[in-house]
């Protein structure tokens, strides 16, 4: 039995609100845990996990941990996933649309001994930022009737 645990997050890093002119660097979060009880016994799965802005091929970053320097004692440190994406030069009524995504691939490891089978499905997360970009000044007129008897 393999289980995967994920605490993920996607958002603005910079203060809000977001206005023209503005770099805004979107971060993207993703925490996980390989909490398998056979683990100990010499994982038959392995994990490679990565995460990425779809709209930045750069951010792609990905982490296969070294499961079995876990040991007897203890399960592996959980694993941290992070990215950031950078859009520059907002304009007021641009749209920041950014999608994050954290994949998460099994396979078989070199403990898997062909006696048993397990289904090697694939996990993903995906977290959309979606935030219009305000005006830098902002002119508020009033409309001042005078009356005049």
């Amino acid at each position: 039995m393999v289980a995967v645990v994920v605490d993920a997050w996607c958002g603005i890093v910079n203060s809000c609100p977001v206005m023209e002119g503005d770099d805004v660097t979107i971060g993207c979060y993703g925490q996980y845990d390989w909490l398998s009880y056979w683990l100990q016994f010499g994982p038959v799965a392995s994990i490679i996990s990565s995460i990425q802005f779809l709209e930045d091929s750069t951010t792609y970053q990905t982490i296969s941990p070294d499961l079995r320097s876990a040991g007897l004692v203890r399960p592996p440190h959980p694993v941290t996933l992070t990215t950031t994406y950078i859009i520059q030069n907002l304009r007021a009524g641009d749209t920041i649309d950014s999608t994050c995504q954290i994949d998460f691939r099994f396979y078989e490891s070199s403990g898997y001994s062909g006696r048993n089978t397990y289904a090697i499905n694939s996990l993903q997360w995906s977290c959309s930022v979606r935030q219009p970009v305000s005006c830098e000044y902002c002119l508020f007129i009033k409309d001042r009737s005078h009356r005049h008897d």
